[in-house]
C-alpha cells in the first residue's frame, strides 16, 4: 500500500487555493478522499507532500496530514491482523466510518429481490423472480455448508468465494454449465444493483467467467414436420397439441408467445396478418408477419371454449403438459429427436428460414433476437447444407481450372 497527498487542480477555489486529497493505492486499486484542507500551489512541497513554511498554522496543518496518514496505516495493519480479505475500498470505509463495512451478502441479495417482488407483473415475471430466489437459496446453502453460517460480510465474497461456490454448484448440486452460468449472472446482477444504490462500493469479485460449451441446435427436417402435421391422431387432445406445435414451427414463437398471443396483438396490413407484442424474454417490441398456416390455425380455433372466454388465440395447456403430450406425438410419429415446444422455434429458424436462404438479418427480426450476433451464434452453423452449398461454389471454380 502507498499513501500520499495530492492537489486536486480541477477544483480550484475562489481564493485560488487548491483542495488537498488523500490518495491510497492498494492491490492495483486507488481511492481519493478530501482532507478538508487547501493550499496555494506555490505553498506546497511536492517532494514531501506537505505545506511549506514554519508558522504555527502551517505546522498544525502538516500535523493534521501526518495524523491522517498514520490513521490509514493503522487501519491497514489492523485489517492484516484480522486475516480477512479486504480492498482499498474497505480501508476508505473504515477511515470514513461508513456503515458499508457492515453490509452482508444477504442484505445485497434481498435488496434486489425485494425490488423484483414489487415489480412483478410490470418489469419482471413470476418465473424470473423464482429463478433469482433459487440463486439466493443456492448461495445460502453453500455458505451454510462451507462456513456453518447463515450469512457473510460482503467483503468475504471475493473471487475465491465465487470460484468455490461455482464448484459447489457443479459437484454438489450437479448443475450443468449453462445453469451455473445463469446463477453467476444473477448474483452479479444483484451485486451491481447494490453498487448503483450505494449499498456497496463495488462488486467484490471480478473476472469470474463460466464457460459454456457451444450447444448443438437440434431441429426437425421438413419431412418430419410434414409427418406430424398430416397425422390424424384420432384424439382431440393430441390433435390440438399437434396444431400448437405446428404453429410454433411456422411462426418461431416460444411457449410464452404462444400462451400470451391475444386477439389484440394481431393487425391486418395490406391483406397480411401481423403480430405486434412485447417479447417477455427481451422486453423488446416484436412485430412479425404470420405465414398462411398460422393464420389458418388461428381461424380454426377462434371458436374454441378456451379462446372465446379470454380473447387468446390458441388453446394452450401448461408448458409441462404441452411437452409431455409432445412425447406421445414423438412416439406415434417415430421421430428420433426429442419433441419440445422450443424445438418448434428452432425448426422455424433452421428448416423454415435458413434452408430457404432467408437473409440472416430478417431471420434475427423474425425470431425476435436483440442482435444478429445471437442469431449467427445460435443458428448459422446448425444447417450443414448451407456450408456445402457455398463450398460447392468455390469447388466448381477450381474444378473448371
Amino acid at each position: 500500500m502507498t499513501v500520499s497527498f495530492v492537489l486536486y487542480t480541477n477544483k480550484v477555489k475562489i481564493d485560488k487555493t487548491i483542495p488537498i486529497y488523500l490518495r491510497i493505492y492498494y492491490s492495483n486499486k486507488m481511492v481519493q478522499i478530501s482532507t478538508g484542507l487547501s493550499v496555494h500551489k506555490q505553498s506546497w512541497n511536492k517532494k514531501t507532500n506537505r505545506f511549506l513554511g514554519n508558522s504555527l498554522e502551517i505546522m498544525t496543518k502538516n500535523e493534521t496530514l501526518k495524523l491522517l496518514e498514520l490513521k490509514v496505516w493503522n487501519i491497514f495493519n489492523n485489517l492484516l491482523r484480522q486475516e480477512i480479505p479486504f480492498t482499498v475500498y474497505s480501508i476508505r470505509s473504515k477511515l470514513l466510518g461508513d456503515e458499508t463495512t457492515k453490509v452482508t451478502l444477504l442484505q445485497v441479495l434481498e435488496l434486489y429481490l425485494n425490488r423484483m417482488e414489487r415489480l412483478v407483473g410490470s418489469d419482471y415475471s413470476p418465473s424470473s423472480l423464482q429463478k433469482y430466489t433459487n440463486s439466493k437459496t443456492r448461495i445460502l446453502e453453500f455458505i451454510q455448508l462451507k462456513f456453518n453460517k447463515n450469512d457473510l460480510p460482503i467483503h468475504e465474497v471475493n473471487n475465491s468465494f465465487m470460484m468455490d461456490f461455482l464448484d459447489y454448484l457443479k459437484v454438489n448440486v450437479k448443475n450443468q454449465p449453462k445453469t451455473v452460468q445463469k446463477h453467476c449472472q444473477r448474483i452479479t446482477t444483484m451485486m451491481n444493483y447494490s453498487v448503483k444504490r450505494g449499498l456497496i462500493e463495488k462488486v467484490p469479485f471480478n473476472e469470474i467467467r463460466v464457460k459454456v460449451p457451444p450447444k448443438l441446435v437440434t431441429y426437425l427436417t421438413q419431412e418430419e414436420v410434414d409427418r406430424i402435421e398430416h397425422r390424424d391422431f384420432k384424439n382431440e387432445r393430441l390433435n390440438i397439441i399437434r396444431d400448437m406445435f405446428i404453429f410454433s414451427v411456422y411462426s418461431g414463437f416460444s411457449y410464452t408467445e404462444l400462451r400470451n398471443l391475444h386477439e389484440s396483438h394481431t393487425r391486418m396490413i395490406d391483406g397480411q396478418m401481423w403480430v405486434e407484442m412485447i417479447r417477455q424474454k427481451t422486453r423488446r417490441p416484436y412485430k412479425v408477419p404470420l405465414l398462411p398456416k398460422c393464420v389458418e390455425l388461428i381461424e380454426r380455433y377462434k371458436d374454441h371454449p378456451k379462446t372465446k372466454e379470454n380473447g387468446l388465440l390458441l388453446p394452450l395447456p401448461t408448458n409441462q403438459k404441452f411437452n409431455c403430450y409432445l412425447k406421445e406425438i414423438q412416439d406415434l410419429c417415430s421421430i428420433n429427436t426429442t419433441l419440445t415446444c422450443h424445438l418448434g422455434r428452432r425448426t422455424f429458424g433452421s428448416t423454415i428460414l435458413l434452408r430457404n436462404n432467408i437473409n440472416i438479418h430478417v431471420i434475427s427480426q423474425l425470431l425476435g433476437h436483440s442482435s444478429t450476433n445471437i442469431t449467427i451464434k445460435s443458428y448459422l452453423g446448425s444447417v450443414p447444407e448451407l456450408m456445402l452449398n457455398e463450398f460447392d461454389k468455390i469447388k466448381s471454380v477450381y474444378e473448371r481450372d
